[in-house]
């Protein structure tokens, strides 16, 4: 009965905040556990004002609507600093692809923005590199995106079909499931 009445509250949560993308994403977060062989890692919980003010610069358009943000933190380039991966909730940029993910590395006081695409979650960080960052794999509704770096930002390499093993580390995976920061 308690996992009835939690996913209810996460279904009806999701409908109102985000649509019903937010709902199919869930759905496909589910089927896509199957093949994800990737530890799993929680969406950090700590607003990050620095991160906000960039997310505004990139979305000017939403300042006045309700949106939210999912983040974690990793070190996609080898050099001790992380970059951040952030999932961007907001029902004018989320639709039937999903939500933005984005990927900003940390330059002084702000952030610079290395790559936006529109997927799911999660974003699974693998030990494969290309030009000395790690590749990923980003879930969409059928298949996966290989994404790997060109030296400047990432770019879809290859579809991977839906019933390959993925593996690595998952990050973000919890940006459909839970509402994330609001700011």
């Amino acid at each position: 009965m308690k996992k009835l009445l939690l996913g209810l509250i996460v279904f009806l949560a999701t409908t109102n905040l985000f649509g019903s993308s937010a709902r199919s994403q869930l759905q496909n977060i589910k089927s896509h556990k199957q093949v994800i062989k990737a530890k799993l890692v929680a969406s950090e919980t700590k607003r990050d004002t620095q991160l906000e003010a960039a997310l505004r610069r990139q979305y000017p358009e939403s300042e006045n609507e309700e949106k939210h943000y999912s983040y974690n933190r990793v070190d996609l380039n080898g050099d001790g600093q992380p970059e951040v991966l952030v999932l961007y909730h907001s029902r004018r940029y989320c639709g039937s692809g999903g939500c933005p993910v984005l990927i900003y590395q940390k330059r002084g006081q702000s952030y610079r923005l290395i790559t936006e695409f529109a997927g799911g979650v999660p974003v699974v960080v693998t030990k494969q590199k290309t030009n000395g960052w790690n590749d990923l794999v980003v879930p969409g509704s059928k298949s996966y995106s290989l994404l790997r770096f060109n030296r400047r930002s990432y770019f879809e390499d290859i579809t991977v079909r839906a019933n390959a093993t993925i593996s690595g580390t998952g990050f973000i995976y919890d940006g459909y499931s839970k509402p994330g920061i609001k700011f």
